[in-house]
């Protein structure tokens, strides 16, 4: 469990997303506060399925209350949002299809293969890519397996090998 300074942000790059939030009043909890406040936080994780919570102390008075937020790590089989290319960024390229690189969510095999936002990818294994429906179609056909991307960033091209539905077993 996780005393709330910023942890938000830190596990949403980590891959966690949040599935719930708690609100528990002072005047409900125990004697020892912060104690019975972490169990109370804990026991409804469990019951949910919350892999991580990050807990808030009240600020105030004693009507204040204790705030839970449960979090689960998002198990992606790729980790990125992705777009068609524009017609300027194909001319610019000068290329007839390919797709654009939007968020990359940490944590997942995006991030892992150091794809970033505004990558441009080419080709999967060395073929081309049409668009993003052709390159969603080539992620779903390759899922657990890896593909090497041709990418193009800052005007260099890259090769980027990235291992689809592989998700880290650590709990960062």
């Amino acid at each position: 469990m996780d005393d709330d300074g910023g942890g938000d942000n830190r596990l949403s790059a980590q891959g966690y997303v949040r599935i719930g939030r708690s609100r528990m009043p002072v005047q409900l909890i125990g004697r020892d506060r912060e104690t019975d406040a972490r169990a109370e936080a804990s026991r409804q994780a469990a019951a949910i399925g919350a892999e991580r919570v990050l807990l808030a102390s009240p600020r105030g008075t004693e009507d204040a209350v204790w705030i839970a937020d449960y979090y689960v790590r998002f198990k992606l089989s790729f980790g990125a949002t992705f777009r068609d290319l524009r017609a300027q960024e194909r001319t610019t390229l000068a290329v007839d299809g390919g797709i654009a690189i939007g968020t990359v969510i940490g944590g997942t095999p995006a991030s892992r293969a150091n794809l970033i936002a505004g990558d441009y990818v080419l080709a999967v294994d060395g073929k081309p890519i049409a668009d993003r429906a052709d390159f969603q179609d080539r992620l779903k056909r390759s899922t657990t397996r890896s593909v090497t991307l041709t990418v193009i960033r800052n005007g260099e091209t890259l090769q980027r090998v990235v291992r689809l539905g592989a998700m880290a077993d650590d709990k960062d």
